[in-house]
C-alpha cells in the first residue's frame, strides 16, 4: 500500500481537491516534527462525494445481501493484512499508545464478523399472522458518517460496516484531528475494491461537517463525538423526520467499589478505565464511588499508583 493520499475518495478512487477552501495539517502530538500530511478540504469535494453516493446506492442495494457480504469479507481480509500499519498510523496521529492502536486495528476486523453474524439477526425479514403480514427491511439511502479523534477508525467503521451491509452508501468525514487515519481507511476500501461510490471520503472540519449533516442529499447522519456537536446536529435536523439520526456522545462514568471487592483487581480496573487513552474515551471512569470501609485505603492506593504513570512516546513499548 502506497503512502497516505491527501485528496478526497470519490467513486472508488482518490482525486485531488483542486480548489481547496482550506487545508488541515496533521502532525503527531508526540513529535511535532513527525508530519503525516497536509489535507486540502472543500465544500465542492463534499458535494461530489454526495452525488457519487446517491448514484451508486441503487446498484449497491441490487447486489443483495450475499453480494454485499462478499465485499465486506474482502474488506475484512484487507484490514487484517494491514493491521500493523493501521495501528501505527492511529498511534502516530492520535497519540494513543501502540498497544491500544493494535487493539483498535484488531477490533475493526472483528466488527465485520459481528455485523455479519450477530448484527444481521436484528434486520432479518419476518412474517406474522401465519404469513399474512410481512416485514421487509430496506436500505435508508445515503448515510453521512462523522468520526471522532479518539478511536479514529474503529468507531466510524462501526457505523460504516452496518450501513453498507444494509444496502446504504456512505460519505465519511474523518475528524479534522485525524485526517491521515481517514485517508488510510479509504485506501483499505480501495484495496477491497468495493463498487465505485458505495463508500466515499472527504476531509474537513466543522464547516464541512455542518454541510454534510444538513444538506438535502443525506438520508441519515451517524455521528460519534461531543455532546455539544451532537446537540447541534439534532437541532439542525428536527424538521426532517425521515432522516435517521444516530448520536454516540460522551459519558460521565462512575466506578463503584464496595468494601468486599478484590482490592488489587478493583484498583487495576479503575486505573485502566480512568487513564487508558489518557482518559479521552467515552467509557473512561471519571467518578469513583467507594464505600466507607475501604475508602481511605483505596483512595490513597489509587493516588500512589496514579503517580507512577509516565507519559511517553506512543510508539515506545
Amino acid at each position: 500500500m502506497s503512502s497516505i493520499p491527501t485528496g478526497s475518495f470519490v467513486r472508488g478512487r482518490f482525486e485531488p481537491v483542486t480548489a481547496p477552501d482550506f487545508s488541515i495539517v496533521s502532525t503527531s502530538p508526540a513529535d511535532l516534527d513527525d508530519r503525516l500530511g497536509e489535507f486540502p478540504c472543500s465544500i465542492a469535494a463534499l458535494d461530489k462525494a454526495l452525488s457519487a453516493a446517491r448514484e451508486a446506492q441503487p446498484a449497491w442495494d441490487a447486489l443483495g445481501l450475499d453480494g454485499r457480504i462478499a465485499h465486506l469479507r474482502r474488506l475484512r481480509a484487507v484490514i487484517a493484512s494491514h493491521e500493523e500499519r493501521i495501528a501505527r498510523t492511529i498511534s502516530r496521529e492520535m497519540g494513543k499508545v501502540l498497544r491500544e492502536g493494535r487493539a483498535e486495528a484488531k477490533a475493526m476486523a472483528a466488527k465485520i464478523d459481528i455485523s455479519i453474524d450477530e448484527g444481521l439477526a436484528f434486520t432479518r425479514d419476518f412474517s406474522l399472522e401465519n404469513g399474512r403480514l410481512a416485514c421487509r427491511y430496506r436500505p435508508h439511502g445515503v448515510m453521512a458518517v462523522l468520526g471522532p479523534f479518539n478511536f479514529p477508525l474503529h468507531l466510524p467503521h462501526g457505523h460504516i460496516v452496518p450501513a453498507l451491509l444494509a444496502g446504504n452508501t456512505v460519505v465519511f468525514k474523518p475528524s479534522e484531528v485525524t485526517p491521515a487515519c481517514g485517508a488510510l481507511y479509504a485506501q483499505l476500501m480501495a484495496e477491497a475494491n468495493l463498487p465505485a461510490g458505495a463508500f466515499n471520503m472527504v476531509q474537513g472540519d466543522g464547516r464541512v461537517g455542518a454541510r454534510l449533516t444538513t444538506t438535502e442529499g443525506v438520508d441519515g447522519v451517524l455521528f460519534t463525538g461531543s455532546y455539544g456537536v451532537g446537540t447541534q446536529i439534532l437541532r439542525a435536523n428536527a424538521s426532517r423526520p425521515g432522516r435517521m439520526i444516530a448520536l454516540e456522545l460522551g459519558g460521565k462514568n462512575a466506578a463503584l467499589v464496595h468494601d468486599d471487592a478484590p482490592f488489587e483487581k478493583a484498583l487495576l480496573d479503575v486505573l485502566l478505565s480512568a487513564f487508558s487513552t489518557a482518559g479521552q474515551r467515552c467509557t473512561c471512569v471519571s467518578r469513583l464511588i467507594v464505600t466507607r470501609g475501604v475508602a481511605d485505603r483505596f483512595v490513597l492506593a489509587l493516588a500512589e499508583r496514579t503517580s507512577r504513570i509516565r507519559v511517553g512516546h506512543p510508539l515506545d513499548a
